[in-house]
């Protein structure tokens, strides 16, 4: 497998290479036309920019070490679910929903990769390589394809060379953003051709249906895109809107329809609305949507609230006071739409974790891309060209790679298994490779590390944690599902200090079921780096009778 050392000069000079080749290419079109070759053009230019994004997130993608606590859930969901495929019964994502699980498990068992964190990061990385294509041709279709040129170069730049661990792991915004990409690019068929077709907008209402159960944050967005959707219809086909309407709703009710009539089949209906509907209506902090709006600009990571207000301000007073013309058309009302819905999506939980920020990246170049339509509309020639030259020199100088570090340095560059920690050791030795694993806490690297499957469905307990009703129901069936299991290791991960969770408020001993099967039915192996290891009572005498259990797991292994 591909390695990085610290300093990959070669590596640094090709992306730099690409990254101005991608500046060159984007400006192009304003030198001169190529209006007969202007669809080859496209194609060359967005093959740039994907070689380009995907050579920049090689040292990540090969870094086989969690970047982010989300990951471990993810993949070991993802391996769960290859096992026990019921979600909802084998596995709860919590604020994430089950399609983002099964794209990993689904990439891993076709292809026959191990589940690891460069599993998941192919996976991510081909859920934005899709996105940005299909952007490029939604700002191809509302604009020009310079408009389209200039505005992917951004995102590609922003998205290649940002570091930021938030930006590069493998999250839960990846798939809902691959979603929202599509019913992007079918509402600028629709918006942009004479003709409505009910096939357009039948697949715009399956995929917007899609994304509450990507994730239940992106819900919003769709769920605003599609109203949008309707007013589209209206404006085309008043005489018709019916049999339009009932396209659109039909599309838009296959998966939530789907999905219920799966839960009462296998019967996790309740736990899909008490766990996933109810208790992410209920996430949240006191925090409000204009309150963090307002902190966001002055945190440095965000750029894309900044960069939204100075884009709306010059457009407005484009309009308004070089134009005098302030009129909603159908893609300037989707743009608004899309984002004033992702900042609500984006800021309405009150928590800043920045890969939420990752929501307004695409609908912050649909805005880019409406200022440099608006820009080449000015006579001025050279005043155009001027203008842009600027952005695309501004944003190389910000993005160009020089004497920079790599922090994603690859340990080992012939083998792409995991190190095996003294935690996942000790787990070896007492558990077999088809029995599951019970965490306390949140330390998911250690089902993956020791390839165990989830033995509760939650693979870590932070859950519940922001209203003493969601904790107590939480607690509840954690240890109705524990006493079920009876997992041959137990494991707490709450340290006693250097923690925001620390021991004395989370441990396990503080829940009195908890803590009476712990004591009855398990035996204090160690503790490690503030870890504590239980193993099952029969387990340890099992393996006092048979001197040969350890040799037999590795064995298996």
């Amino acid at each position: 497998m591909i390695n990085f050392d610290s300093e990959p000069k070669l590596y640094w000079a090709v992306c730099n290479i690409l990254l101005v080749t991608s500046a060159l290419l984007s400006f192009y079109p304003l030198l001169k036309n190529p209006s007969e070759k202007l669809k080859l053009y496209a194609y060359v230019l967005l093959s740039v920019f994907l070689v380009t994004f995907v050579v920049f997130r090689l040292p990540v993608v090969v870094y086989n070490i969690p970047l982010n606590p989300d990951e471990s859930v993810f993949i070991v969901g993802a391996m769960t679910l290859a096992e026990n495929p019921v979600y909802w019964e084998s596995v709860d994502g919590c604020t994430s929903g089950p399609f983002s699980f099964y794209a990993i498990t689904a990439f891993c068992e076709i292809f026959r990769q191990p589940y690891d964190y460069v599993s998941a990061r192919i996976v991510g990385l081909l859920l934005m390589l899709g996105s940005l294509i299909l952007n490029f041709f939604t700002l191809r279709k509302f604009f020009s394809t310079t408009s389209a040129a200039i505005s992917s170069f951004c995102v590609v730049a922003f998205l290649s060379t940002t570091r930021h661990h938030d930006f590069v792991h493998f999250g839960s915004e990846h798939l809902p953003i691959f979603l929202l990409s599509i019913i992007g690019l079918l509402y600028a068929l629709m918006a942009k051709n004479t003709e409505l077709k009910k096939e357009h907008l039948f697949w715009f209402g399956f995929v917007a249906g899609m994304v509450p159960f990507a994730k239940l944050q992106a819900a919003p967005i769709s769920m605003m895109i599609g109203i949008t959707t309707y007013w589209l219809i209206y404006q085309k086909k008043k005489q018709q809107f019916s049999p339009y309407f009932g396209v659109l709703t039909a599309g838009g009710l296959c998966v939530p329809l789907l999905l219920v009539a799966s839960g009462i089949s296998l019967g996790f209906l309740d736990d899909f609305w008490l766990f996933y509907i109810k208790n992410n209506l209920g996430y949240g902090s006191n925090v409000s949507i204009l309150e963090g709006v307002i902190r966001s600009f002055s945190d440095p990571l965000n750029i894309f609230t900044k960069i939204i207000l100075v884009l709306s301000i010059f457009i407005i007073a484009h309009k308004v006071l070089y134009k005098k013309e302030v009129k909603l058309t159908p893609i300037s009302l989707f743009i608004l739409v899309f984002v004033a819905s992702s900042l609500f999506s984006v800021f309405k939980p009150g928590f800043m974790f920045h890969h939420y920020l990752l929501l307004l990246v695409f609908p912050t170049s649909l805005l880019f891309g409406y200022f440099i339509k608006e820009l080449l509309g000015l006579p001025n020639l050279h005043l155009r060209k001027l203008s842009i030259g600027a952005i695309l020199t501004v944003i190389l100088s910000f993005t160009l790679s020089v004497n920079a570090k790599n922090e994603f340095v690859t340990v080992n560059p012939t083998k792409r298994s995991m190190a095996i920690s003294p935690i996942s050791q000790e787990i070896l030795k007492y558990s077999l490779p088809n029995e599951p694993l019970v965490i306390w806490g949140e330390s998911g690297r250690y089902y993956l590390e020791s390839k165990r499957t989830q033995g509760i469905r939650w693979s870590h307990t932070y859950w519940g944690m922001y209203s003493a009703k969601q904790r107590k129901l939480f607690r509840q069936e954690y240890v109705k599902q524990f006493q079920m299991i009876l997992a041959p290791v137990f494991i707490d991960t709450h340290a006693k200090e250097g923690s925001f969770i620390v021991r004395k408020d989370c441990g396990y001993e503080t829940i009195p079921e908890l803590k009476r099967v712990i004591d009855e039915k398990y035996h204090f192996l160690a503790e490690i780096d503030q870890q504590r290891i239980y193993v099952r009572n029969d387990r340890i005498a099992e393996i006092n009778n048979r001197k040969d259990f350890t040799e037999i797991n590795y064995k298996e292994e």
